[in-house]
């Protein structure tokens, strides 16, 4: 049984060989796009989680004790590759209520590996640190 079809164009050899290119080449442009659009829908999330407690850029930057241009150009998308992973878990008690929320003050013992978007990992750490907090508020249950 031939694998390749003399009668077919997409069945000749290099026929398939230039489609497969073709299709490596589309990928890696997608790839691309996505990456470098990637810093503009990180500063979105963070413009939307601020947003959404009613907080201005003035009122982030104050909380985070930075110029109201660096957060400015962190929801802009400009400089989010910038943002290391400690700023990003400020950014994300920043961006709770109440404030201060002096939970935040206490070690959960949160550490490891964050890969790729940093505020994901942020926003992660925060939660992680509300549920360990949570579990040793609450009182036990007996079984």
């Amino acid at each position: 049984m031939p694998v390749f079809s003399d009668d077919d164009p997409a069945g000749r050899p290099e026929s398939s060989l230039a489609r497969a290119k073709a299709a490596r080449r589309e990928f890696r442009e997608q790839t691309a796009a996505h990456e470098a659009n990637k810093p503009f829908v990180i500063g979105e999330r963070l413009r939307e989680r601020r947003e959404a407690i009613g907080l201005s850029v003035e009122g982030l930057s104050e909380r985070m004790g930075v110029p109201d241009t660096w957060v400015e150009d962190v929801e802009s998308g400009r400089t989010t590759s910038a943002v290391t992973i400690t700023q990003w878990v400020d950014l994300v008690w920043a961006t709770r209520e109440p404030w201060p929320d002096e939970r935040r003050l206490r070690n959960t013992g949160r550490y490891g590996w964050a890969a790729g978007d940093l505020l994901y990992a942020a926003e992660d750490i925060v939660q992680h640190h509300l549920d360990v907090v949570e579990q040793q508020n609450s009182p036990e249950q007996e079984t």
